[in-house]
Protein backbone atom coordinates (compact mmCIF):
# COMPACT_ATOMS: atom_id res chain seq x y z
CA UNK A 1 0.00 0.00 0.00
CA UNK A 2 2.71 2.25 1.03
CA UNK A 3 3.94 1.98 -2.51
CA UNK A 4 0.59 2.97 -4.23
CA UNK A 5 0.18 5.89 -2.03
CA UNK A 6 3.79 7.44 -2.57
CA UNK A 7 3.60 7.27 -6.14
CA UNK A 8 -0.49 8.69 -6.76
CA UNK A 9 0.17 11.16 -3.97
CA UNK A 10 3.85 12.13 -4.10
CA UNK A 11 4.78 11.76 -7.43
CA UNK A 12 1.40 12.19 -9.62
CA UNK A 13 1.33 8.38 -11.44
CA UNK A 14 -2.03 7.24 -12.17
CA UNK A 15 -1.00 3.45 -12.69
CA UNK A 16 1.26 0.86 -11.07
CA UNK A 17 2.59 -2.42 -13.34
CA UNK A 18 3.29 -5.40 -11.17
CA UNK A 19 4.74 -8.66 -12.16
CA UNK A 20 2.68 -11.47 -11.80
CA UNK A 21 3.39 -13.95 -9.55
CA UNK A 22 0.89 -16.96 -7.91
CA UNK A 23 -2.71 -15.76 -8.76
CA UNK A 24 -2.93 -15.92 -4.61
CA UNK A 25 -0.34 -13.33 -4.26
CA UNK A 26 -2.18 -11.11 -7.11
CA UNK A 27 -5.12 -10.86 -5.54
CA UNK A 28 -3.55 -10.07 -2.23
CA UNK A 29 -2.11 -7.15 -4.06
CA UNK A 30 -5.50 -6.40 -5.80
CA UNK A 31 -7.22 -6.59 -1.96
CA UNK A 32 -4.64 -4.02 -1.12
CA UNK A 33 -5.33 -1.77 -3.90
CA UNK A 34 -9.18 -2.21 -3.55
CA UNK A 35 -8.57 -1.08 0.42
CA UNK A 36 -6.51 1.66 -0.46
CA UNK A 37 -8.70 3.23 -3.14
CA UNK A 38 -11.67 2.78 -0.82
CA UNK A 39 -10.05 4.79 1.70
CA UNK A 40 -8.51 7.77 -0.46
CA UNK A 41 -5.09 6.72 -0.40
CA UNK A 42 -4.97 6.47 -3.92
CA UNK A 43 -7.19 8.37 -6.19
CA UNK A 44 -10.56 7.16 -8.03
CA UNK A 45 -8.23 7.11 -11.05
CA UNK A 46 -5.38 5.04 -9.86
CA UNK A 47 -5.09 1.56 -11.79
CA UNK A 48 -3.17 -1.61 -10.96
CA UNK A 49 -2.49 -3.99 -13.14
CA UNK A 50 0.05 -7.15 -13.58
CA UNK A 51 2.09 -8.29 -16.36
CA UNK A 52 4.29 -11.33 -16.76
CA UNK A 53 8.20 -9.94 -16.24
CA UNK A 54 9.36 -11.75 -19.24
CA UNK A 55 6.14 -9.44 -21.25
CA UNK A 56 6.53 -6.14 -19.92
CA UNK A 57 10.22 -4.14 -20.63
CA UNK A 58 8.82 -2.03 -18.03
CA UNK A 59 9.23 -4.07 -15.74
CA UNK A 60 12.72 -4.34 -16.50
CA UNK A 61 14.61 -1.51 -15.39
CA UNK A 62 13.18 -1.70 -11.85
CA UNK A 63 14.60 -5.23 -11.95
CA UNK A 64 17.74 -4.20 -12.46
CA UNK A 65 18.35 -1.05 -10.29
CA UNK A 66 16.42 -3.26 -7.53
CA UNK A 67 19.58 -5.70 -8.61
CA UNK A 68 22.08 -3.08 -8.38
CA UNK A 69 21.02 -2.14 -5.15
CA UNK A 70 21.24 -5.50 -3.37
CA UNK A 71 24.69 -5.63 -4.85
CA UNK A 72 25.96 -2.69 -3.63
CA UNK A 73 24.19 -3.42 0.33
CA UNK A 74 26.77 -6.42 -0.08
CA UNK A 75 29.69 -3.99 -1.10
CA UNK A 76 29.47 -4.61 -5.05
CA UNK A 77 29.02 -0.96 -5.72
CA UNK A 78 29.77 -0.52 -9.58
CA UNK A 79 26.55 -0.86 -11.01
CA UNK A 80 24.96 1.20 -8.15
CA UNK A 81 27.78 4.41 -8.55
CA UNK A 82 26.39 4.55 -12.24
CA UNK A 83 21.95 4.53 -10.81
CA UNK A 84 23.16 6.18 -7.42
CA UNK A 85 22.39 9.77 -8.73
CA UNK A 86 19.07 9.02 -10.12
CA UNK A 87 17.77 6.83 -7.70
CA UNK A 88 15.42 7.70 -4.57
CA UNK A 89 15.50 5.47 -2.03
CA UNK A 90 12.39 5.14 0.55
CA UNK A 91 13.10 3.29 3.21
CA UNK A 92 9.83 1.61 4.88
CA UNK A 93 10.34 0.45 8.50
CA UNK A 94 6.87 -1.71 8.97
CA UNK A 95 4.38 -1.23 12.20
CA UNK A 96 5.13 -4.24 15.02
Amino acid sequence: MTLMTILSGGYGVDELVLERRQQKQDDKDRAVFAVARKSGMVSADFKLRHEYGTQQPMLWVPDQVLGAYGDACMGKTTAWALLEPHVRIETIHPRR
